[in-house]
């Protein structure tokens, strides 16, 4: 079964949150197969989308290449970053790669989202 991801400059609330992660960083073509979601990476290899919201392995390296740090504060992890502004962006979750995963779609939400 193929479910074709909707192309749009919002991210969906319906995609699980390592496919916005995803399309945050610039994957396109994104559909759910069979349980499992593909993408092409911003590198042109069609790939299974990274754990990105549960693995360190997949979000560890985003983070150092984001310059997001990572908390515990106040009962859950917080990632934060610096804008190029000079403002500091946050978000939380229970797990430090969530709180990562989250940080990356709000701030491409917001149009923060520089390499």
């Amino acid at each position: 079964m193929l479910s074709e991801d909707r192309e749009s400059s919002s991210m969906s609330t319906d995609r699980p949150l390592h496919v916005a992660v995803a399309r945050a960083i610039g994957w396109t073509d994104l559909h759910s197969e069979e349980g499992h979601w593909w993408g092409v990476e911003p590198g042109g290899l069609k790939l299974k989308v990274p754990p990105y919201d549960s693995s360190w392995c997949s979000a560890g390296p985003l983070s150092e290449r984001l310059k997001i740090g990572v908390m515990w504060d106040h009962g859950q992890w917080i990632a934060t970053v610096r804008t190029e502004e000079g403002h500091d962006q946050y978000a939380g979750g229970e797990r430090p790669t969530e709180a990562i995963s989250r940080l990356v779609v709000h701030l491409h939400k917001n149009g923060l989202l520089t390499e």
